[in-house]
């Protein structure tokens, strides 16, 4: 008989265990099946087993503390195992004492371990069970429950590897596996995270170039900004440079009149010197004249009455000759100044004429070119304001559509997120996810999943109620309404990628479930227990999914309370577990039920199972994990439609304005347009009326000036001189009478006589030039005052301008000063020299430049947020590159710490391979048993 090996269970006693109330088991020395049909016990078996030896409720995956293991209605129970040493004979006999109690209306459970009869703690056993015997219960690879079966078919190579190593107890090469696998995984984390960034480095781009445009344009209209203050500055150094032209201009017409004024003044002086010589020269003749007539009065009283005749005779032809001479003079000068103004009155009339032609019906076209003028300016204002306004409800749109996509994002963000999570505990569905998401055209229908992330708790304690009842298995299904896209998803997911899945199939929708309790059983409840419905009103899913878990978990059924609940379930004689577990209809069988309900120590799950075999209900009560792993809160499918609404709304609202805006921003060109084009007509409508004007008033002028001269030479000249030389003859006649007569009475006296004579001709010629000097004095004090008022006149409009010279200079010293205070040239010096140099071409370039600025939009915002994308991009490059280096450096960190991990754990499957044989040994089937461990170890 083979004999024991050492860590061999020899006996196995339970005591009010499960659906035991007393059995001792004693196992052989080999391989030991236990065989019975469902219920009968089996299982009980292993989880005795697993307690006994040290081994957490939770490893059984049916509940989290033994109370749950004693059989119902019982207080105590027990459980005790014999353990060998081997070929020594010595045993350990290890047990397990477990008890009910009450507490404050909490149930609790007091487990106690002896060992060999001393009372020992359940790390102790725990430790010498896996120390001194090799057993590791935490091991399914070495312990596998039947609650744990779809965990283990659902472990990946890693971890079946990493539990294998846990199992050879060979801890430095567990240690450099977990090492690699951290390692491993933070390389894909990096990875991913490179992927991250640069999806969010292209995203940055693209809303980047989206802003360019606005910004290039937000960026001409700060250039003709600074443009305008430039050419603003530049006009007000060409105005000062305007007036100190004209200053100069008015300071030599003062010096001119100054000169004139000079010169009319200069001749004064020697006039009146002139004018005192002739007076005082006359008056000694005059005396001399009258002393000598006086001599001769009484002896040639004829003779000089004769002689005074012939004076004033003389002197009347030299004043005829005279009148004749200025009679010819002025009509020669008359004849010439109508000739000249006849000559320009015909010249300025062809001008008139041909202005008049040109400007042929101004006088009509320019009332209406006005009003068209003000119409279209009208218009250019009325349509920049409606832009104006749809540029406000594009900024508005604009703004809605982003705040639509950033709570759109957050839900799909949230989704993203509990898929991670997910990830975290199962890394292989991440794989199963990325194979769905690239292959989605090859299904039929829509493949969901996992289930877990689907799912979309209404509140953090739905979700947790959901994480504790529904199997894992089944939140990490994937739910497929096909059978083809069954076949297709399993053979590449399982099949061919190696990667452990569960697939839950519903068709057509899946069959709804039948609710186990009936509205009205449902209203006394919610009413009398505080029960507040079923588990799946507190979730959304899609239906299919939804079906799946009503089929796999009957989330149907599950009932929802609260406090008041759970205090009606501690109570003794509240009927509350009759009306949960009795069917209605009057048959009397008893049902399963579950209820999850809150307390003051947190939630729990209240089960009540029915047992096929005895018909008994088996109740318990399990604490639910206040962290889920699978199932977490969500948002609502209404409000994601709600937000999907919204953003299609405001897109089209975008949209309509964009176009809008586009068309209208057309109009406002060609109505600019058309305006210059009318201001431009109208100018020219003007300058020929003007022309015309200027032109008919020089016309009129000179008409005025040629009646004038018409005038001065109609004067009878012929007349004039024929009366003229009549009126000399005569006198001249007179005068030869008159020195006849006096020639009688020449005697003694002739030479006194002829003295007479001279000194009355010189007397009369004094006289004249007197008075011709006198005349001249007058001339030149007209003249001077004529010229002084010139003077005057020119030299105040020279200190105007002088002043306003100086103001202008002063003023633009202050607003754009070209030199600093050590007179160094400031750089606005050069950048004003390269700008236009006359007034009206500056004045042109400024109207440009301010209509550039009136036509773009000015928006910091979009400058403020390019420029912040800018950074970040630098950033996320700068990020990228870094975790590019830092995943190549861990790659090759991870194979060289990989190639001496293989070598090992080879030699160590060796060793399993050939001790499995040896153990094997005498066994049927020993050889392929062999082959198969060997393949699944590889």
């Amino acid at each position: 008989m083979a004999s024991f090996k050492a860590g061999s269970i020899v006996l196995l006693k339970l005591e009010n265990f499960l659906t035991y109330s007393s059995v001792t088991i004693r196992p052989g020395p080999r391989l030991n099946v236990v065989i019975g049909p469902n219920g009968s016990g089996k299982s009980s078996i292993l989880c005795a087993l697993c307690l006994g030896l040290g081994g957490s409720p939770v490893l059984l995956g049916r509940a989290d503390d033994v109370r749950e293991f004693i059989m119902h209605e019982k207080d105590k129970g027990s459980i005790e195992i014999e353990l060998t040493e081997g070929d020594s004979g010595r045993v350990d006999l290890i047990k397990r004492n477990l008890v009910r109690s009450e507490k404050g209306g909490v149930r609790a459970v007091h487990g106690s371990f002896t060992v060999n009869g001393q009372a020992k703690s359940q790390k102790f056993v725990a430790d010498l069970v896996l120390t001194k015997y090799k057993i590791n219960v935490a091991n399914l690879l070495s312990f596998l429950p039947q609650d744990k079966v779809g965990a283990f078919s659902s472990y990946t190579p890693n971890e079946l590897l990493k539990e294998t190593m846990k199992a050879l107890s060979s801890k430095h090469l567990f240690d450099v596996f977990e090492t690699l696998c951290k390692m491993e995984a933070e390389s894909k984390d990096a990875g991913r995270q490179s992927e991250t960034v640069a999806e969010r480095l292209t995203q940055l781009k693209a809303e980047r170039e989206s802003l360019q445009r606005s910004r290039e344009q937000i960026e001409a209209r700060k250039k003709a900004e600074a443009q305008v203050e430039v050419l603003e500055k530049k006009a007000l150094w060409l105005s000062f440079e305007d007036l100190r032209c004209k200053t100069v201009e008015l300071k030599e017409k003062r010096e001119e009149a100054k000169k004139a004024l000079d010169s009319a003044t200069s001749n004064m002086p020697a006039l009146e010197r002139a004018r005192d010589s002739l007076e005082s020269s006359l008056a000694g003749l005059q005396k001399k004249a009258e002393a000598k007539s006086k001599e001769y009065k009484n002896s040639k009283k004829e003779f000089e009455k004769a002689l005074k005749k012939a004076g004033i005779l003389k002197e009347k032809i030299e004043d005829d000759e005279d009148a004749f001479t200025e009679v010819e003079n002025q009509a020669e000068k008359a004849e010439k100044k109508a000739a000249e103004m006849e000559e320009r009155v015909k010249r300025l009339e062809k001008e008139v004429k041909e202005a008049k032609r040109g400007a042929v019906g101004v006088d009509e076209k320019l009332p209406k070119v006005q009003a068209e003028g003000k119409s279209l300016a009208d218009r250019a204002h009325k349509l920049r304001s409606q832009q104006d306004a749809l540029e406000r409800e594009f900024a508005e749109a604009q703004r809605q559509v982003d705040k639509a996509k950033q709570v759109l994002g957050k839900i799909r963000n949230i989704k993203q997120q509990k898929r991670h999570k997910i990830y975290s505990h199962q890394p292989q569905i991440r794989k199963i996810c990325e194979w769905i998401d690239n292959n989605s055209d090859k299904f039929r229908k829509k493949v969901f999943g996992p289930i877990g992330a689907c799912i979309d708790a209404k509140n953090e304690d739905v979700a947790k109620y959901v994480d504790q009842h529904v199997a894992n298995a089944v939140l990490q299904a994937f739910v497929v309404q096909t059978q083809a896209d069954y076949d297709l998803l399993y053979s590449n997911i399982r099949e061919k990628h190696k990667i452990p899945i569960n697939i839950e199939l519903v068709e057509n929708g899946g069959r709804e479930s039948n609710r186990e309790y009936s509205p009205k059983r449902m209203e006394q409840m919610k009413s009398q227990f505080g029960i507040l419905g079923f588990l799946d009103q507190f979730y959304d899913a899609e239906p299919v999914v939804k079906r799946c878990l009503e089929n796999q978990s009957k989330t149907h059924n599950v009932l929802v309370g609260t406090d008041r609940t759970s205090n009606e379930l501690d109570k003794p004689d509240s009927d509350l577990m009759e009306r949960l577990t009795k069917r209605e209809g009057g048959n009397g069988q008893p049902r399963s039920a579950c209820v999850c309900f809150p307390t003051a120590q947190g939630h729990y799950r209240y089960t009540a199972n029915i047992s096929r075999y005895t018909g008994k209900t088996n109740l318990s009560i399990l604490e639910v994990n206040p962290t889920p792993k699978y199932v977490f809160k969500g948002v609502s499918k209404a409000e994601v439609e709600r937000y999907e609404g919204k953003k299609a709304d405001a897109d089209e609202k975008y949209q309509k304005i964009s176009g809008e805006i586009k068309e209208l921003v057309d109009k406002v060109k060609e109505a600019r347009s058309e305006l210059s084009t009318k201001k431009a007509e109208q100018k020219a409508l003007q300058d020929k009326k003007k022309a015309v004007n200027e032109k008919e008033s020089r016309l009129e002028q000179a008409e005025k000036k040629l009646e004038e001269a018409r005038a001065g030479a109609a004067v009878d000249v012929e007349e004039q001189k024929s009366r003229l030389t009549e009126s000399a003859v005569r006198n001249v006649s007179g005068t030869l009478s008159q020195a006849q007569r006096a020639a009688q009475f020449w005697s003694a006296v002739t030479a006194d006589t002829m003295l007479n004579a001279g000194m009355k001709c010189t007397i009369a010629d004094m006289t004249r030039e007197s008075a011709r000097v006198e005349d001249m004095i007058e001339e030149e004090n007209r003249r001077a005052a004529s010229v002084k008022e010139d003077y005057v006149e020119a030299k105040k409009l020279f200190i105007e301008s002088k002043d306003k010279l100086k103001e202008t200079k002063a003023r633009a010293e202050v607003e754009a000063p070209l030199v600093d205070e050590n007179g160094e040239d400031l750089p606005l010096k050069a950048k004003l020299e390269t700008l236009p140099e006359t007034l009206a071409e500056v004045n042109a370039t400024l109207d440009d430049c301010r209509a550039a600025v009136a036509n773009i939009h000015d928006d910091p915002h979009v400058i403020a947020e390019y420029e912040r994308k800018e950074k970040e991009i630098a950033k996320l490059t700068e990020q990228l590159k870094d975790t590019d280096e830092l995943t190549s450096a861990k790659a090759a960190e991870i194979d060289a710490l990989s190639s001496g991990f293989v070598s090992r754990l080879k030699n160590y499957i060796s060793t399993v391979d050939s001790l499995f044989s040896t153990y094997m040994e005498g066994e049927t089937r020993s050889e392929a048993t062999r082959m198969r461990c060997s393949r699944l170890l590889y």
